[in-house]
């Protein structure tokens, strides 16, 4: 109420900060990226565009390794497709949850 958002929206506006992932957060996998490293990801698995909607369900401890870039476009290695996926900038960052690393937090 303090906020001004209606009941009926508070759903949707958690839903979409849940998945806020900062410009400065992708502008540093993109330089990591670009300089040859791989990055680990924890994501919900619900989100990524290339799992089949038959297969989907919310589980976000699903992990993948991130590779390279191609345009807008992640190349990714994810353990339950056989082959390396391309995955639209999109489609990833809705899917991300960060977490704070152990080596980040020591």
């Amino acid at each position: 109420q303090v906020l001004g958002i209606d009941w009926s929206e508070v759903h949707a506006e958690a839903e979409r900060l849940e998945h806020a992932v900062s410009d400065l957060l992708i502008a540093r996998m993109d330089e990591m990226l670009g300089r040859g490293m791989p990055l680990g990801l924890q994501v919900d698995i619900f989100w990524l565009p290339y799992i089949p909607e038959a297969l989907r369900f919310h589980f976000n401890a699903h992990n993948l390794v991130v590779y390279g870039k191609e345009g807008e476009s992640y190349l990714i290695s994810d353990p339950v497709i056989e082959e390396p996926v391309i995955c639209p900038a999109s489609g990833l960052i809705w899917a991300v949850t960060i977490r704070k690393s152990r080596r980040a937090s020591a």
